[in-house]
Formats: structure tokens, sequence, C-alpha cells
């Protein structure tokens, strides 16, 4: 009853949520305890325990699933630190053939519970068909989970999937042994297997609803629509002015601002962001590649600590790791590799510690001696703290935000889509497309 009781007590906490933070953590002690819940259903009944493993994956995984076709909506398990869903589930290891992952995993697991539904007697296959599958599984979450330790961080739902993969391949082995069988005896016998037929029939009925939808998201978005306008220049006016507006405050740059590309560029990027950003990591990369193939287009980076330590704007002093990381870019900056170092903050959102930092620094060749007294100094704190001000004058709203000028009209944009969406505005207005006046 220890998994029941850690079950509700989470549902409980989440449910009432004192706070985003707390929710955040208490969604992860309700992950926990599932997973315990679960394992004691194992214990006590097989069948039982795999249908309710697989239908604990199989919400896990339709959770995540939901985020892929809602990107910009915050995932309940950022935590922070090591914890990211958001960054995972928008990585190349998160689709496989062009589909999300985990509409795979919906339809696999929805099949497996399905099939835990079959009378034994009708169904003494089952086990072997259920374990054969979870080796499959095991060896994906291999995969995945070593995607994610490149990234460095890990999703905690992610996680529980796998610790269902465990538990179900656990659960075929004590099937097994309850039956008298082993895991490879007969092997050509499961094709004829009732269960086998019914995870085969679930999975290929929920992928292709699925694909189905996903691709008609993926068509329907107002970046899609701008990309694939119809011969002739016809473009949807209303989808091309979703992706982007006036700006709420001034938007101004002093010349501090690192800059990537050609300094003589027309259009004119400003990023604000956060280096303890799942978002901005998700970004970085697609502006990088973004202005190195559009020589017309500049990057100018400003940080926007989502902290209290250094950014004005935001209450109480946690998460002081961010001002330190802002400052550790600011140093390199100071050596001409800026971009160098913040792109491997990026890929290491998890690791913050002032050793963190020093090895980082190493890493992209700078002079140790130099970075760390500049990091001690009163003005690489002051130009973290201006670069707040101005994101504060801009009415930065959460990061990453992004302005562009050069794009319409001589004044700054804000794009309210994401990198794809400034790719499309450029691509749009490379091509004569008039872009009209921002809302």
């Amino acid at each position: 009853m220890l998994g029941v009781a850690m079950l509700l007590g989470g549902v409980g906490l989440y449910l009432n949520g004192a706070g985003d933070e707390q929710a955040n953590y208490a969604i992860l002690a309700f992950l926990a305890a599932a997973v315990v819940f679960c394992a004691q259903i194992v214990v006590a009944s097989t069948r039982k325990g795999v249908l309710v493993t697989a239908a604990l994956a199989a919400g896990c995984n339709a959770y995540l699933l939901n985020l892929k076709f809602a990107p910009h909506d915050k995932a309940i398990c950022d935590v922070g630190g090591l914890i990211g869903c958001s960054v995972i589930n928008s990585s190349p290891a998160s689709e496989l053939f062009g589909l999300p992952v985990t509409l795979y995993g919906v339809g696999f697991y929805v099949g497996l519970a399905l099939a835990a539904l079959g009378n034994e007697k009708r169904t003494p296959r089952f086990d072997q068909v259920n374990g054969l599958f979870a080796l499959g599984s095991l060896a994906f979450s291999a995969y995945l989970g070593w995607e994610a330790k490149k990234i460095g961080l890990f999703c905690p739902f992610c996680i529980t999937i796998y610790a269902c993969n465990i538990l179900l391949f656990v659960a075929a082995l004590k099937g097994l042994r309850e039956n008298g069988q082993k895991l490879f005896d007969g092997v050509d016998k499961i094709f004829g297997s009732s269960s086998l037929w019914v995870i085969t029939a679930a999975f290929a009925f929920i992928t292709l609803v699925g694909a189905s939808s996903w691709q008609g998201h993926e068509a329907s978005s107002d970046v899609a629509i701008v990309k694939n306008r119809e011969d002739g220049g016809k473009i949807d006016t209303d989808a091309l002015r979703r992706l982007y507006k006036r700006p709420d405050g001034v938007v101004k740059t002093d010349g501090t601002e690192p800059v990537l590309g050609r300094p003589g560029a027309t259009i004119t990027i400003v990023e604000f962001a956060d280096y303890g950003c799942p978002h901005c990591a998700m970004a970085s990369p697609l502006l990088k590649e973004l202005v190195h193939g559009n020589p017309e287009v500049q990057l100018l980076f400003k940080v926007f600590p989502l902290s209290g330590a250094c950014n004005p704007v935001i209450e109480g002093t946690e998460g002081v790791e961010r001002c330190k990381a802002a400052m550790a870019a600011e140093c390199a900056g100071d050596q001409g590799k800026y971009y160098e170092m913040s792109g491997i903050m990026f890929k290491s959102l998890g690791y913050r510690s002032d050793d963190d930092l020093l090895f980082m620094a190493r890493e992209v060749g700078l002079d140790t001696e130099a970075w760390t007294t500049c990091m001690q100094t009163q003005s690489t704190i002051d130009a973290v703290l201006d670069d707040a001000k101005a994101g504060i004058e801009a009415r930065v709203q959460g990061t990453p935000t992004m302005f562009v000028r050069g794009l319409v009209g001589d004044d700054f944009v804000e794009i309210t889509q994401g990198p794809e969406a400034l790719l499309a505005l450029i691509e749009a207005k490379r091509d004569g497309i008039p872009l009209p006046p921002p809302l």
C-alpha cells in the first residue's frame, strides 16, 4: 500500500499546487510513486501488473505527444537543473520516420494493455509476446537514454517509461516461470498469437490516426502556411501577420552586444535569452544555422537571466547560477569567444557550478586565468545587469524573445513563433513577398 499512499499524496500535492515550482517537483514524486505502485501490482498479479504498467507508459507517452503538438507550452516536468522535458522532447531523437516517437509509444502500450485484458487460457503466449517486445523496448530505451545524456538533461516522463519497460520485462519472466515456459521457446508460433495481433492492430490504428493528425498539425501551422505558399507568390496574409507583432516596449542596442554574422547585414536579430532556459537551448543552434545560411542576417545577443540576483524585474534571488552563466559568456566575449561559450553552455544546461563553468572555459580554449579574473569584476556584473535592464525596457516577458529589424520597414518587430517563423519571414522577403505592417 506504500505505492498507493505515495501516489495519492503526489496527486494531492500536484493538484493543490502551492506554487509552480512545488507542483513541478510534486510530479516527480507522483511518477516515482506510480512506478512503485505498478511494481506492487506486478508482484501480486502478472497480468494486472502488465495492464497498469502499460497504462502508465501510455499515459506518459500521451503527455509528451501532447507537448509535441503544443511546443510553446511549459512542460510540468521542466523543474530546472538537470531535469527538463522540453529540450529532450524537441530533440532530433524525439522523432522517427517523420513522426513523434511518443506516438508509436501510445499505440504500442495501449495495444499491450488491451492484450493484457485477454483470457489467460485463450492467450497462452501473452507473456512470451510481452517479453520479446519488452526486450526491444529496453534496447530502444537505452538508445534514447544515451541521446538524453548527450544533451545533458533528463526527462522524468521518459525515465518513467524506461522503468515501465523494465517492469514489463520482469512481469514477462515472472509469467513465463509461473506457466513453465521460456522466453525463446517456439518463437515462430507467436505469429499466430491473438496477443500479438491485438497489439499490432492497436498500434497500427493509433499510429495511422496520429500520423494524419500530426501531418495536419504540421501543415496547418502558420510557419508551414507561409513556407508552403502557392505558386506565384500568393500567401495567407493572416498567417503571415501572426508570425510577428509590434513590440510592447522599446528595443535598443548599445554596440556592446556580441555579433554573429556579417556586421553590415541588412537584417538584424536581437535575441534576449537565459542560460537556464530549455527553449533558449533549442533556439540557439537554429539561430546559428539561420545566420550562417543567410549572409544578409546578423544576430545580436543579450542575456535576460530569470533570476532576481541579476535581473531587477524578477522577484527573489534564486537561480544565481543563471547570472554566473551570463557572466561566464560575457568574459568569454572579452576573448572573442562569446558564441563558443554560449553554445557549450546551452548544450549543458544541467551543469552550472563554478567548476563546470571553468571546465567549459577550458574546452573553448579561453585563457582561464584572465577569464577567472573577469568573473570577479564589477564591470562584468554591470554588463549582465545592463542587458537585463534593456530587456525590461523592451518588455521581454519570457525567453527566448527575438526582435528583428530590416524585415518590416526600419523598425523592430517581435517574432511570435520562434526561429522557424523568422526563417520563413526571411525567405518570404527574399522571394519578394510584401510583409504587411505589424498589428
